[in-house]
């Protein structure tokens, strides 16, 4: 939803509403509704733009289906990653500025961890988050996070992202198949546990994600001393340094 121009609101901080990847298309949407609750009649009339991470500016065509109420822009393409900006500027009836934050990603490249935990992983563990149709976790589960989740699916990707970097930080990096799984596991219970201390409903959602975080700690543990044993290397260990004693030189004992 395109967030109202205010003297608070600094487009270049915003948060992104929505994710893209290099190369998809994005086409903005707007309903008019004046302060007195009217929707836009057809006296009003808007202006879009959308502005690249590189400070481009781009004016989208924007036409109504229907008299004003809601508007539809052309469509835009994300061709570079990093945060893109699109404003509505209405005037007439229900006249106000508004702006929608997208954050465009990178394309992927291949390698990397294949253990990182996806997030139908993650939503697997508290699929309540995945509702859709409220904002206390009560609607249509989708099994998945999405744009229209809390959080949403952006805000799911960093926290995996947090999740492997916590993981490897104490059992090193993750190269025997053989515990790939559960450095998966792990890392998803981390994730759910951030998401329901983060944003919690009520104070079960809090304790229960203080469990799982208590959880996938012990997990981690497990995982560190596994993959010591498959490696033979101990990435938190501290190297062995002998003692070095200082005694004075040798004299000759007199009696």
């Amino acid at each position: 939803m395109p967030i109202p121009a205010g003297p608070d609101v600094d487009p270049a901080e915003l948060p992104a509403e929505h994710s893209l990847q290099v190369g998809d298309v994005r086409q903005p949407t707007l309903e008019v509704t004046a302060y007195d609750g009217t929707p836009g009649d057809g006296t009003t009339a808007v202006t879009c733009t959308v502005t690249a991470p590189d400070g481009t500016v781009a004016t989208l065509t924007a036409t109504s289906p229907d008299d004003g109420a809601t508007w539809v822009a052309e469509a835009w393409t994300g061709t570079a990653p990093g945060r893109w900006v699109e404003t509505w500027t209405v005037t007439g009836h229900g006249a106000d500025t508004f702006y929608t934050a997208v954050l465009v990603h990178a394309a992927p490249t291949s390698g990397g961890q294949v253990w990182i935990p996806t997030r139908e992983q993650v939503a697997a563990i508290i699929p309540r988050r995945t509702h859709v149709g409220g904002t206390t976790g009560w609607g249509v589960t989708q099994g998945t996070f999405s744009e229209l989740t809390r959080p949403t699916a952006d805000s799911v990707d960093r926290l995996i992202s947090q999740a492997a970097r916590w993981i490897e930080v104490i059992a090193g990096p993750i190269v025997q198949p053989a515990i790939e799984e559960n450095a998966t596991d792990a890392a998803a219970m981390h994730v759910a546990g951030l998401i329901l201390t983060t944003w919690p409903d009520n104070d079960q959602d809090f304790k229960a994600g203080q469990l799982l975080l208590d959880r996938a700690d012990r997990m981690r543990k497990d995982l560190a001393a596994a993959n010591v044993l498959d490696t033979g290397t101990d990435p938190v260990a501290t190297p062995a340094v002998m003692p070095v004693w200082s005694f004075p030189a040798a004299t000759e004992l007199r009696f």
